[in-house]
Formats: structure tokens, C-alpha cells, sequence
């Protein structure tokens, strides 16, 4: 009897002890604006230090400036909420570490062409899981192996040595196969965020349709531009300094179709290329410019329609035979 007293009693002991080391092991999980504060401070981005946009940021919040920052950039989807303290995910960190690097547009591809397993993750997030295993230098490997997971203390360690390696030398490539050629992406470097966004119309064919529109948009009250293209004119409103701003504004035109973009010429090395490889003997190139079908201008996709090719690459605008488009890295052409 007295044994199990004894045994009782140190059970009782031990339980007290138990429940605070389950009380630190949760409380120790990094919440999502942790993440995003990592984030933010490894990548060196511009903090932004106007008005916060989240109605769940409280002005004391320790984390609250990294995440409106994230934000501002349009690193993080328009809401009204982000959820600051909720524990974060290690798929959740590789997601906002991927779009805080620019890499939206290649996860997109990714996933569409070729998308990975990973069981049991949000849709949203399975195109940039997908692409951070085949990034280089690759995310931790526990964040691949169990990325759904809550990120620990070690985790957050763990990320921004990786984001500070990737700030040195990203680097991705995939090999697309068809029947008799493929397709080969890469994508160098990590992008930086524009100093400012935009809002832009669909292109107009004339000047006097473009005007009419910008017409139409300055009753509203709000300031608008327009722009000519090679062959076409585009409406713009902004600049503006959040891309929440520009979000908000191009929600409130019905028409015509409008759309966030960068606006300004933020230098960055961030480069992306795409190539085609096949048998010259077997499929010989050639180019085809939209004149030669129909018109100034026309999709890709048309192009490659009417001309009974098998992949086709848009290798930049021309005007009849004389290229006006040009690769340029690092702002020099």
C-alpha cells in the first residue's frame, strides 16, 4: 500500500510538470506573423511605415510592422484579416517565403504543367510546395519532409539561413517532355518588390477609345493616364504606395477590366527565361509574326494555331521585321 501511495503521490507530482512542458511546447510555436517577420528581416525588404491595413494588428503588436510591410508589397493576398497569432505551418513559411521572393508566376507554371503529391495541404499551397522542392538551394528538409508541421523556434533559425542563402544564389530549372521536344524553364535570382503599384486597363485598340475611358474614370474622381504601347493604348491609374490601395481602387472600376501591376523601374535580377529543344531535321523553326496571319497583333496561342506549330515561344514584340523588345537584366538591356 505504502508503494503505491508513493507511486501515486509522484504521479502527482509529475502531472503539474507535464502540463507546463505541454503549456511551453505549444506557446513555443512561431505564429504566422513571426514567419513573416523573418521573412521580411532576411530578405532586407523596405519596412513600410505608413498606416496598417489589417484590422487584427494591433499598434503594439511586436510583429505587426513586418506584416503590414509584407502587405504593402503585395507579398500577402488582399483581406481584412491576416490572423497574426495563430501558429503557422512550415508549408504556410515556405509559401510566403517563395511569394516574398517573387516566385508566384513559377509556381503557377509548375502546377499547371506538372503539379507534385503532397496529401493533406490546402490547394493554395501544393504549387509552391512543389516548386521548393525543385529550387536551389533547397528549403530545410524537414519542411519538405513534414510541412505540416507547426514551425518551432529551430524552424525559424533554419528559414532565414536558407532565405539569406537564396538572396546569394537562387536558382531554378525544369525540363517540360512532349512527344518530340521540351520545354525548359529557369528562373535566376530573387525578385524585390516595385517602390509602387498601379492599376491598369485592358489595352485599346485606338487612342480615342483609351481616352474615352480615362474620361469616364476622371468623373469618379481619380487621377488617370494614358499610354501608348507598341500598337495599343492603356488607361493607368496611381501610383500608389500600398498595393491594398490599388487593390481597393481596381475593385471599385466596373469597367473597363482592370489590373494590378508594378508601377516604376525598380532595378532587380531576378530573370526568367523559357526555351524549346527539338530535332531541327525533324521540326525545323522558324518565326512567325502576327502580320503574316492577321493584323498588328495576336495571342501566342492564335500565332501557333495558324501556323501549325507544335510549341511556341513569344521571343518579343516586332514591328514587321525589326525587333522592338529586348531582354534586359539587371535595368541594362
Amino acid at each position: 500500500m505504502e508503494g503505491k501511495r508513493l507511486a501515486k503521490s509522484a504521479a502527482a507530482a509529475l502531472l503539474p510538470v507535464m502540463l507546463i512542458a505541454a503549456v511551453t511546447s505549444v506557446s513555443s510555436a512561431a505564429t504566422r506573423a513571426e514567419v513573416i517577420d523573418v521573412i521580411v528581416s532576411s530578405l532586407g525588404l523596405p519596412v513600410w511605415a505608413g498606416e496598417k491595413h489589417f484590422s487584427d494588428i494591433r499598434p503594439d503588436h511586436p510583429f505587426g510592422r513586418s506584416v503590414e510591410t509584407a502587405s504593402a508589397l503585395g507579398i500577402l493576398d488582399p483581406a481584412e484579416r491576416f490572423y497574426p497569432d495563430m501558429e503557422a505551418t512550415r508549408a504556410e513559411a515556405v509559401m510566403f517565403a517563395l511569394q516574398s521572393m517573387g516566385l508566384r508566376h513559377e509556381a503557377s507554371i509548375t502546377n499547371s504543367l506538372e503539379p507534385g503529391s503532397w496529401p493533406n495541404l490546402p490547394v493554395f499551397i501544393l504549387p509552391y510546395m512543389t516548386l521548393a522542392s525543385q529550387i536551389q538551394p533547397s528549403p530545410p528538409r524537414e519542411f519538405l519532409l513534414e510541412p505540416r508541421e507547426g514551425v518551432s523556434q529551430k524552424d525559424l533559425f533554419s528559414l532565414e539561413t536558407w532565405l539569406k542563402e537564396c538572396s546569394l544564389r537562387l536558382s531554378w530549372q525544369k525540363e517540360f517532355k512532349g512527344e518530340d521536344s521540351v520545354l525548359v524553364l529557369r528562373r535566376d535570382h530573387v525578385g524585390r518588390p516595385p517602390s509602387c503599384w498601379g492599376v491598369q486597363s485592358v489595352e485599346f485598340e485606338e487612342p480615342e477609345e483609351a481616352e474615352r475611358a480615362a474620361g469616364s474614370l476622371r468623373k469618379t474622381g481619380m487621377m488617370t493616364t494614358v499610354h501608348k504601347l507598341e500598337w495599343t493604348w492603356v488607361v493607368r491609374v496611381g501610383p500608389f504606395q500600398h498595393y491594398m490601395e490599388a487593390w481597393e481602387t481596381m475593385m471599385k472600376i466596373p469597367t473597363p477590366e482592370m489590373t494590378v501591376v508594378p508601377f516604376g523601374d525598380d532595378p532587380g535580377k531576378a530573370l526568367f527565361t523559357a526555351a524549346l529543344g527539338f530535332d531541327p531535321a525533324v521540326s525545323p523553326p522558324r518565326i512567325v509574326t502576327a502580320a503574316s496571319i492577321s493584323g498588328k497583333r495576336l495571342p501566342l496561342g492564335i500565332i501557333a494555331e495558324n501556323s501549325g506549330a507544335r510549341g511556341a515561344i513569344n521571343g518579343g514584340f516586332f514591328s514587321g521585321t525589326r525587333i522592338v523588345g529586348s531582354l534586359v537584366t539587371e535595368s541594362k538591356p
